[in-house]
């Protein structure tokens, strides 16, 4: 790769990143097909979160802000570390959400989703679509956060997650329901 064709560095902890990285790939790839995850997820995903975040608590808005920029973080450190690599790997939509999406889990949990009230729990299951969440990628995601939270960190997490998976079955339910009514 060309060192113009190479991904330049976008600042992180903005709301427009997943725009410019789009905007980045584009500049250097006029003819060909981004990948998906900036428009269809990162940046969808991120303005979700932004509408929600009044309904969260403070505890809540702080976990927010901290996973937002730590997700923007880890994707420019993997675009830094390997900017031949990674040009490359935007080339493949499908590698390319998945290595997005594997970095996830981690960042809701060093960010402390294990920390948040249950009522902030709910709120954020709830934000993104439910079509995001019944996906292969979206399940992993929630099992590796239940699955990654430290039990002897808050001993009532078990109870907590439960309580928040019985609600999203419940919401999945209805949408899989609803969606059978209409056809």
């Amino acid at each position: 790769m060309a060192q113009q064709d190479l991904p330049m560095p976008v600042q992180t902890g903005t709301d427009h990143y997943y725009q410019d990285r789009l905007a980045d790939f584009e500049r250097r790839n006029p003819e060909a097909d981004p990948p998906s995850y900036y428009a269809d997820y990162g940046d969808r995903c991120l303005h979700q979160f932004r509408r929600a975040e009044p309904s969260l608590t403070e505890q809540g808005q702080e976990w927010l802000q901290r996973t937002l920029v730590d997700l923007q973080e880890r994707l420019e450190q993997r675009c830094i570390g390997d900017p031949a690599g990674f040009g490359r790997l935007e080339q493949d939509s499908d590698a390319f959400e998945k290595m997005a999406f594997n970095m996830h889990s981690d960042a809701y949990l060093s960010s402390g989703i294990a920390d948040l009230p249950v009522s902030d729990l709910l709120k954020i299951v709830n934000t993104p679509d439910v079509a995001d969440l019944i996906t292969a990628q979206g399940l992993k995601e929630i099992f590796e956060v239940i699955a990654g939270a430290d039990p002897n960190n808050n001993h009532t997490l078990a109870a907590r997650v439960v309580g928040v998976v019985r609600q999203s079955v419940r919401r999945v339910s209805a949408a899989i329901s609803g969606g059978r009514r209409s056809h």
